[in-house]
């Protein structure tokens, strides 16, 4: 099955593999199963330590994604079907979470930066 995280998008983004590689290494995860990246690893595309960094990378920015958004609603700033809003345009545009909300009107600067400040007890500068 297809990792749904899109370790295949950066490993693209930096130039590590080309999308036929991609491609060719989930066919092989869909026939025979197993872990995109130790497929990548075992084609000699990649070392484990690219995969490594890309996974952190990954789980940053999915980190960040749910802290912020669970605060915006535990706060009832934004509700869940604006959330999925915003969420299905980051899926296109590749944009932080937080510039989407702005964007979209959904939720100004400064209610972004109150609400981290609340939530993880650090002073408005």
């Amino acid at each position: 099955m297809p990792q749904k995280n899109k370790l295949g998008d950066v490993l693209i983004s930096w130039n590590l593999i080309a999308q036929k590689d991609l491609d060719e290494a989930l066919k092989e995860q869909k026939e025979k199963g197993g872990f995109l990246g130790q497929i990548l690893i075992n084609k000699g595309l990649v070392s484990s330590t690219d995969v490594e960094r890309a996974l952190k990378q990954l789980s940053a920015k999915a980190q960040e994604k749910i802290e912020l958004s669970q605060m915006l609603l535990d706060d009832k700033i934004i509700t869940q079907s604006q959330l999925e809003t915003a969420l299905s345009k980051q899926k296109e545009t590749k944009q932080a979470l937080e510039d989407i909300l702005v964007s979209l009107g959904l939720v100004s600067s400064s209610q972004v930066a109150e609400t981290f400040s609340r939530h993880l007890g650090i002073p408005l500068a």
